[in-house]
Order: structure tokens, then C-alpha cells, then sequence
């Protein structure tokens, strides 16, 4: 669901849906953690090697990763 409101540009609730789970002890699976981690390096590549300057959607993608 967070992935879906990033997408979407709903950062607002995929940060609360996000803390929310945290307070319920809920913990992303291995298989996000991945595409986290894959999607980090992509926006690193995009802002460092590439100079592209991120915009409101860019950010929004990053909204879940830690």
C-alpha cells in the first residue's frame, strides 16, 4: 500500500500508513527491502552521475525508504 501512495503522489499518508506500522511492530519483508535498496540506488544515480534535479514525484517514490 505504501509503495501505491508513492506512486501516486499521496506522500502524506504513505509516511502515516508507514509510522503506523511501526508502532504495530510490523516490518518490511526481504523482498522490499530489495527493491528499497534498488530503488535508493537508482535515485543516487539520477541526482550524483546524472544531474537530474528530482522533483515532488522523485521524492514521492523515496517516501518509503528509510
Amino acid at each position: 500500500m505504501i509503495s501505491e501512495f508513492a506512486k501516486h503522489a499521496c506522500s502524506l499518508e504513505a509516511m502515516n500508513l508507514f509510522e503506523e506500522m511501526q508502532q504495530m511492530g510490523m516490518h518490511r519483508d526481504e523482498v522490499h527491502l530489495c527493491m528499497v535498496d534498488k530503488g535508493r540506488s537508482y535515485f543516487k544515480l539520477m541526482t550524483g552521475e546524472q544531474n537530474v534535479s528530482p522533483n515532488v514525484l522523485h521524492y514521492s517514490c523515496m517516501v518509503d525508504s528509510p
